[in-house]
């Protein structure tokens, strides 16, 4: 027998097993507990999405703006307005909103998040209120605008301080506008309709490759739109966005005072939200009749 070639094969079965050895050693040290059978070629099976990574992107990114708008439209159709609070109750609420406008000097209201206290229908206005907020809002940068007549609903609503003004737009949407108690927000068609009963010009639309250019024919906008385009369960979120000059600036985006970069246009403004996330689903242009 060549012993030279029986301890030469007796070194090599000792080399690959050595090998083995590190291989799985490797495998441990990463932290994986099942290894990869690298001589089939199987890799490890991936985890099928679930039921709610499904819905999370269905509705932003397969239903039309135009069918959430027309289901919002339907829902408050077939939802009671609300109930008023007794007299007491009110005076409680406008002394609530009071203390939360000390901090906005007639201007826009950026922190939605602030009023836990303060009720919308059945929720409160930091749940819901975010429709009501963009009215306020709207409403801030029209009696700021000079050079245009007024109607006296209008001047009405304008003569009251600020938080008289606030109360006043929540009574008006929980009666109506409202969509289920508040626990759907506000329609934006309802808006809509309260500012051209003010005497505004006002239109509306759900197609986004019209936003730019009624952002340019309009003097205020109301945007509906997904916080996060691949997810629903980050909720849908209604804000107003104002016109100075060729900027636009979205107000009370983030509902905790925190300020949005402005945009030179609608789409602009929009792609400036939450990292490029948000996703449009109606805008309502706001104009005065000069």
């Amino acid at each position: 027998m060549n012993t030279d070639a029986v301890n030469k094969e007796n070194v090599n079965k000792k080399a690959v097993n050595k090998n083995a050895v590190n291989y799985d050693s490797a495998n441990k040290d990463t932290g994986y507990k099942d290894s990869v059978n690298i001589d089939s070629g199987n890799a490890l099976p991936r985890k099928k999405p679930g039921l709610k990574e499904y819905l999370r992107g269905f509705i932003p990114q397969r239903v039309s703006n135009g069918a959430v708008v027309g289901f919002l439209r339907f829902t408050k159709g077939i939802s009671k307005p609300f109930t008023r609070r007794n007299k007491d109750e009110a005076l409680t609420q406008l002394s609530r909103i009071e203390n939360h406008l000390k901090s906005c000097r007639q201007s826009f209201i950026e922190n939605q998040n602030d009023y836990t206290d303060v009720g919308y229908g059945a929720k409160t206005m930091q749940y819901s209120g975010c429709g009501v907020f963009a009215v306020y809002n709207a409403l801030v940068y029209l009696n700021k605008k000079t050079g245009y007549k007024k109607t006296d609903e209008l001047k009405k609503i304008l003569s009251f301080p600020p938080a008289q003004r606030l109360s006043y737009l929540i009574k008006a949407f929980e009666k109506n506008g409202i969509v289920f108690s508040g626990n759907l927000g506000t329609s934006p068609k309802s808006i809509r309709d309260f500012f051209a009963k003010l005497g505004l010009s006002t239109v509306m639309t759900s197609r986004v490759s019209d936003f730019d250019r009624m952002g340019e024919e309009s003097d205020t906008l109301i945007l509906m739109m997904y916080n996060d385009r691949e997810n629903i369960f980050n909720n849908v979120h209604t804000i107003n966005i104002s016109k100075d000059g060729a900027r636009f600036t979205a107000h009370n985006v983030y509902a905790n005072g925190r300020i949005s970069p402005p945009g030179r246009t609608v789409g602009e403004t929009i792609k400036n939200i939450g990292n490029g996330k948000a996703k449009g689903i109606c805008l309502i242009g706001i104009s005065v009749k000069e």
